[in-house]
């Protein structure tokens, strides 16, 4: 039998004061390491003993120390397999149509839906303040100078650094779609990499309206004024997530790794697919089957049948959307009328079809009562808001005097063009019913949107009911507070009236030059403005729906006006 040596197990219960547990404990280890070798445990402890003079303390402890830095390799690099292969996270949204390209230039409604995730402006809108995004301060030195300071920590997707001459080649490209503005702006000029100088022509209104939605950006290969598919050129964006892929129906963005909030957003979605699905009702079938895990676009038949649901989110918000019926009181003689003279020209007329709709009864129907009533062509929630008018009251025998009054109680024919969408052709529908009752025929055109407004250019429509969006960068603009120039301009609403009532025309200069200064003033005009347009119903408002929106129960998602997709925060 082989002898074996215990003096170093004697010695440590001696050490130790008769510890035979500390001692076992610590010898059954040695063992265990060599694998039963008690030899090798012995010869290495001895030898160890032996070089160190006997320090048991000091061989204890750095066999210790051993170990335990083993110990923390191991676990680190189990941590790091293990990050390195944590699942992404995934948002599933869908849009109703595919942008025609994803420029940031772009202002198609749908592209900016999603470059508003991918790109980021100057300054941003809070309702009545504007907010530094991009930008430190800004400030101007008189009516003819403007200066920028560009944030120093900012970082395109591709790692790189923005300066002043990316900002100033974005809002260049820009104004080389507003023929205005760039007639405006005399020069621009980028400084010291983090300065923006920008120069106007004395008298002209200033560039900062614009900067809170020109989106800036950088690219390697393309002209100011290019406008092509993202994908075809080399485009960085500072946003929180970046363009992946693109396919025929799906858009894939990812995360940008070099955003400034890249680690204070790691419970948002890591990545965010984008479907493609033009029908709101398929859109909603694939939220309730799991597909999507998002929805915006609520069609009218799920305003009840949701109610039926426990499994997900439902988030009612004011909207940023108004539908409205427009009359055209420009023409004399219209040629989709059946009179020889226009009758809408007429306030009268226009009165009695404002009070033979029964809008209260058209909301209950339609949207389960989900929406506000407007009086004018506003959202309620807008600075200057005429609180003390109300939506025009159903009050069909009024209606009917008015008509007689104005010779018309036969009524006539017209045509009104309606902008394609489920609820506005069922409001079409309904507004053709209701004004039967006193005797005006409506022929209805429906038009998709890419044709909408091009009709428009062609020849000058009866009437037409649309919706149009008043999203933050409208808000604010003072002068539009009340009567969106931006969007009517667009199909020559505003400048007609402007034309064709002498007050409007006298209200609406005084408030253009008042906008900059936000004199006391301005609520007054205001109200002139609210009470005209109401008393002539130039515009009869209908409402603004509620928004609603359908939240997978996986993600927490608290709503903000123009909400980005890091918002939603994944549960854990």
């Amino acid at each position: 039998m082989k002898t074996i040596d215990n003096s170093s197990y004697k010695a440590c219960l001696v050490k130790t004061g008769g510890g035979r547990d500390k001692c076992n404990s610590s010898y059954k280890a040695c063992l265990v390491k060599t694998g039963g070798g008690r030899d090798k445990c012995n010869s290495s402890c001895k030898a160890y003993l032996v070089k160190t003079g006997g320090w048991r303390d000091k061989c204890n402890s750095s066999y210790k120390a051993c170990l335990v830095k083993t110990g923390l390799i191991l676990l680190l690099s189990m941590l790091f397999f293990f990050g390195c292969n944590k699942k992404e996270t995934v948002l599933r949204v869908a849009l109703p149509e595919m942008p025609e390209n994803l420029h940031p230039i772009n202002r198609n409604f749908y592209a900016r839906a999603i470059n508003r995730n991918v790109y980021e402006t100057v300054s941003s809108r809070d309702y009545d303040r504007r907010i530094a995004v991009l930008a430190d301060y800004w400030y101007s030195l008189d009516d003819t100078l403007s200066v920028i300071k560009i944030r120093e920590d900012i970082r395109f997707n591709d790692g790189t650094f923005l300066t002043s001459h990316d900002v100033k080649r974005s809002i260049e490209a820009y104004l080389d779609l507003l023929s205005d503005f760039r007639r405006a702006v005399r020069h621009i000029d980028a400084r010291d990499d983090f300065y923006v100088y920008i120069y106007y022509y004395r008298g002209v209104l200033q560039l900062f309206q614009l900067l809170d939605f020109i989106y800036i950006f950088k690219t390697d290969e393309v002209s100011s004024n290019e406008v092509e598919n993202v994908f075809l050129q080399k485009t960085y964006s500072t946003g929180e997530y970046a363009m992946r892929e693109v396919f025929a129906d799906k858009l894939i963005l990812e995360k940008n790794i070099y955003h400034r909030d890249f680690k204070k957003n790691k419970n948002s979605p890591d990545i965010i697919e984008i479907y493609i699905e033009p029908d709101y009702d398929k859109q909603y079938l694939m939220f309730l089957d799991g597909e999507i895990d998002f929805l915006t676009n609520l069609p009218i038949s799920a305003y009840y049948d949701i109610q039926r649901y426990d499994n997900f989110s439902v988030i009612e918000t004011n909207s940023d959307n108004l539908m409205f019926m427009y009359f055209d009181t420009t023409l004399e003689n219209h040629p989709e009328i059946n009179l020889p003279v226009n009758p809408l020209r007429d306030k009268r007329v226009r009165q009695a079809i404002a009070h033979a709709i029964d809008t209260r009864t058209l909301v209950r129907t339609l949207l389960n009562g989900k929406a506000n009533l407007l009086a004018i062509p506003a959202l309620q929630r807008l600075q200057g808001y005429p609180t003390h008018l109300e939506h025009y009251t159903y009050d069909l025998e009024y209606s009917r005097a008015l008509m007689a009054e104005a010779g018309l109680s036969d009524g006539f024919t017209m045509r009104m063009r309606v902008l394609e969408g489920k609820l506005l052709i069922a409001m079409a529908a309904f507004i053709q019913e209701s004004l039967k009752d006193i005797n005006i025929d409506i022929e209805l055109d429906i038009y998709p949107t890419n044709e909408f407004r091009r009709t428009f250019t062609e020849q000058p429509a009866a009437s037409f009911l649309m919706g149009i969006s008043q999203n933050q960068h409208n808000n604010i603009s003072r002068a539009m507070a009340l009567f969106q120039v931006n969007n009517y301009n667009n199909i020559g609403l505003t400048g007609a009236l402007i034309r064709r009532d002498p007050r409007i025309n006298s209200i609406y200069q005084q408030i253009g030059n008042n906008v900059n200064e936000f004199d006391e003033r301005l609520p007054e005009l205001y109200r002139q403005l609210a009470e005209t347009v109401y008393e002539e119903v130039y515009i009869l408002p209908f409402f603004e729906p509620l928004d609603i929106y359908l939240v997978n129960e996986r993600f927490n998602f608290t709503y903000r006006q123009n909400y980005k997709f890091v918002d939603f925060k994944v549960k854990r």
